[in-house]
């Protein structure tokens, strides 16, 4: 088993962010004037954030989009898969 180096992980933790903070952001657009409407899709986009890095690392592709995107992979110490009721 290899391990990412640091700077690669990094740079996928920034591309992770930069995803959610643009998903954030086309979402808060959408809802500028209305409070309401605001505080309850806020609470979706934190569902969805949690659900982003609790489902992504245990589907097939064992990692979220910046970590794919990086070539680097999560597995438990035997390089299985990654389950999501440990990752929970």
């Amino acid at each position: 088993m290899k391990y990412a180096h640091f700077w690669r992980r990094i740079i996928a933790a920034f591309i992770d962010l930069s995803i959610m903070i643009g998903f954030t952001y086309g979402i808060g657009l959408i809802t500028f004037n209305s409070f309401v409407i605001e505080v309850f899709v806020n609470n979706i986009v934190y569902i969805i954030n949690l659900l982003y890095f609790i489902i992504l690392p245990a589907s097939s592709k064992r990692g979220t989009l910046g970590k794919v995107i990086m070539g680097i992979q999560i597995t438990n110490i035997s390089g299985e898969n990654f389950l999501c009721e440990i990752s929970c």
